[in-house]
């Protein structure tokens, strides 16, 4: 069988089977192996104005409050669009141009960029990312997602769990949807149902 034929045959994975999720309910990501991943929001202080060693206490007393949590994770994320794979596209073309006026609207284009990243610099999202097992009930999440609240605001953090609405926006950013809508499909081509059913 030749690469081609082997390339061809070789199953293809939807984008649930890719990212590994079943389903979304309303508190959390359920896997395919009935894992369930619950996310809590962060809003983080302006660490600029602490000094290194504050920064240092802050980040030590914070893995602290959630260790009694289990399983977690730590994740930041866009919460916008990133433009740095145009960015590096442009400076790839800019290397290799030998027009003058063609290399100046490729320094022109990469500084528009820039300034998008500058104003987008607030634009991350801080995600503690709670795991829990197959064996564990959407109730059971929801209250764990309770109590770690709870943890987090008698420890002075400020954090809100990540609904069914939220986890699909950042899913979206990474799926390329339109991040600037209100409400965001379930699947592909849902915004196209109902003029389907129409059309019959």
């Amino acid at each position: 069988m030749s690469l081609f034929d082997m390339l061809k045959n070789k199953s293809k994975k939807s984008t649930k089977q890719f990212f590994e999720t079943a389903s979304i309910e309303d508190c959390c990501l359920v896997t395919y192996s009935g894992e369930k991943l619950a996310f809590l929001i962060l809003t983080p202080v302006n660490l600029s104005i602490l000094s290194p060693e504050d920064v240092r206490s802050k980040i030590k007393k914070f893995t602290s409050v959630l260790d009694p949590l289990g399983s977690s994770d730590y994740i930041c994320i866009n919460s916008t669009q990133s433009y740095e794979s145009n960015k590096h596209f442009l400076s790839d073309l800019a290397d290799q141009e030998r027009n003058d006026t063609l290399l100046e609207l490729d320094r022109k284009d990469i500084d528009y960029l820039d300034e998008i990243r500058v104003k987008m610099a607030t634009s991350r999202q801080f995600l503690v990312l709670l795991r829990f097992t197959a064996k564990d009930t959407i109730d059971y999440v929801s209250e764990a997602l309770t109590k770690a609240l709870q943890l987090m605001k008698d420890n002075e953090f400020t954090a809100r769990v990540a609904y069914k609405d939220d986890i699909k926006q950042y899913m979206a950013v990474y799926l390329e949807q339109c991040i600037f809508q209100d409400k965001f499909q379930d699947y592909d081509g849902e915004n196209g149902t109902k003029l389907l059913e129409m059309i019959k």
